[in-house]
């Protein structure tokens, strides 16, 4: 399970104090923030009173967690604790109070200390007034694999979707999905860490409410799959697919011409060979392909470079960002994960390679 470090220490608190003391938009909301290898998760409570200065008393009950820590199963119990002290306090100023700060010291180690030990704490604050939390352990399912390279593709409108019940990272993750930005491009545009973004893209795949498809580029290459023939005999769904791939400002192609187009994806074309042809004319190929990935009906045959002899560089000289691309040169990575590290498009990062002067091929599979 996972664990409640001790308190952070202090110089951290000015980086994240607008996040601790928020503003009342994030009032009565779990706010999770990941900062200094750790995530911090609170829920700050605010109870509005003529009694108190400025006609109101604010408090936040934070969780520290490392930040690979799964921290879901805490949230009941954080949402438990600051219930359970909000009713006092409206109680009997139970934490306005300054004589209360030494009691609170000791439950929040005594909280800490429960959970981290057996999942449970039962803490009393007065001889009337007992607190129980106990952290249950949800059997989630695997979250489906997400890459950097990735390009999360909507299946449903998202933006009808969204409500602020959604967690803050997920309603800017969804925004920013258009099926044509990769992960690393969408955490780039949100600036937020790429792994919370993989991670929300996670959780939509896992709903159904994304698909995953890969970077789309002219130069990439795809296999036509088996699922063609069942799929070509069922006039309705080729007459649907016409529709959902018409190019801008042209007709919808013939049914035809869409079957036509999906049988020439073979690993001696790319994407460039058949957007030359007459029969593909009206055709979105960039649409054609994500469709048909996510149906099964092709499947990306990817580039992965293969570093055959160091040739005349000097590995160890490189910059530590082209060593790393180097080092993953054994035909295991494929282009797309390296042009996303390096930020290039694979004729530019090719051509980077080869100016440093190594021997390399691309295998394709």
């Amino acid at each position: 399970t996972g664990t409640l470090p001790a308190p952070p220490c202090a110089g951290t608190f000015d980086a994240l104090s607008e996040y601790l003391l928020p503003k009342p938009a994030l009032y009565n909301r779990v706010v999770a923030l990941r900062a200094f290898g750790h995530t911090v998760v609170g829920l700050p409570t605010a109870i509005s009173h003529s009694r108190y200065p400025r006609n109101a008393f604010v408090f936040n009950i934070v969780f520290r967690f490392h930040h690979d820590v799964d921290h879901a199963a805490y949230i009941p119990v954080l949402r438990s604790l600051a219930s359970a002290l909000r009713v006092y306090e409206e109680e009997s100023q139970y934490l306005f109070k300054d004589k209360q700060l030494g009691p609170l010291r000791h439950l929040f180690s005594a909280v800490m200390r429960d959970l981290n030990h057996d999942g449970n704490a039962l803490v009393a604050l007065d001889e009337d007034k007992v607190i129980a939390l106990r952290i249950v352990q949800a059997r989630l399912p695997t979250l489906p694999s997400v890459q950097a390279w990735d390009v999360p593709v909507p299946v449903r409108n998202l933006r009808s979707l969204i409500t602020s019940e959604w967690d803050v990272a997920l309603q800017r993750t969804a925004s920013r999905l258009d099926g044509v930005l990769s992960v690393a491009k969408i955490a780039a545009a949100t600036d937020m860490d790429i792994d919370l973004v993989t991670g929300c893209v996670a959780r939509l795949v896992e709903c159904d409410l994304v698909h995953l498809v890969d970077i789309f580029q002219y130069t990439n290459r795809y296999a036509v799959t088996e699922q063609l023939n069942s799929f070509a005999v069922k006039r309705d769904l080729v007459e649907g697919l016409a529709r959902q791939v018409v190019a801008p400002g042209s007709e919808v192609p013939k049914a035809r011409d869409v079957i036509t187009a999906l049988s020439c994806f073979h690993p001696g074309n790319c994407v460039l060979d058949i957007a030359k042809e007459r029969f593909a004319e009206h055709i979105d190929l960039r649409r054609l392909v994500a469709i048909g990935v996510t149906k099964g009906i092709l499947r990306r045959i990817h580039a992965h470079p293969l570093l055959l002899e160091e040739g005349t560089a000097d590995i160890d000289a490189l910059p530590d960002d082209r060593a790393r691309i180097v080092s993953l040169m054994d035909g295991t990575h494929c282009m797309d994960e390296l042009c996303t590290l390096a930020g290039k498009r694979p004729a530019a990062l090719e051509a980077m390679l080869r100016s440093l002067g190594l021997s390399f091929t691309i295998v394709h599979h």
